[in-house]
Order: C-alpha cells, then sequence, then structure tokens
C-alpha cells in the first residue's frame, strides 16, 4: 500500500520488498490509496500508478487493470501483480 505523496526513497523500499515476493512466485496486492484533498486527484493517481508498474515490475510481472474503490474517507488504486 503506497499514498499518492510517497518520497522516492519509501517507493523504493517497498518496490524492492514487491519484488522480493514476485521472486518467489507470488502475487502481490498493489494499492494506492488517496486520502482527503488528494481524493481529487484520481486521474493523476492513475497515471502515477500505470507510470510505477510499467516502469519497475513491467519484465517480471503481468497485472490487471487498476480498479478504483470509492469510500467516504479513503479512495484506493489496486491490482494484483502475477509473477511472469
Amino acid at each position: 500500500r503506497i499514498g499518492f505523496n510517497i518520497a522516492k526513497h519509501d517507493l523504493d523500499i517497498k518496490n524492492k520488498k514487491v519484488m522480493e515476493f514476485l521472486s518467489k512466485k507470488h502475487r502481490v496486492k498493489y494499492c494506492l490509496s488517496l486520502e482527503g484533498r488528494q481524493k481529487s486527484f484520481v486521474k493523476d493517481a492513475h497515471n502515477l500508478m500505470h507510470e510505477i508498474l510499467s516502469s519497475t515490475f513491467s519484465s517480471v510481472a503481468d497485472w490487471d487493470a487498476p480498479t478504483v474503490s470509492m469510500d467516504d474517507k479513503i479512495t484506493k488504486i489496486t491490482t494484483t501483480l502475477s509473477p511472469k
């Protein structure tokens, strides 16, 4: 689970852990969450998710189309990564 304003180092750490799970042939649920005023940037967050997935995991995983779920407090963009 990552946030919309995650720092680059934090994102790198989380992606490294995801890569470890994928190398062990585990599926990974990848979730980008938006809270409060960030909820108005769903399209930007969707683009960020696509950028992260295609630049980091394109060689090692396949993924479903991201789905958006909206709640009163949190909006989540979620996909499942499956190892190739």
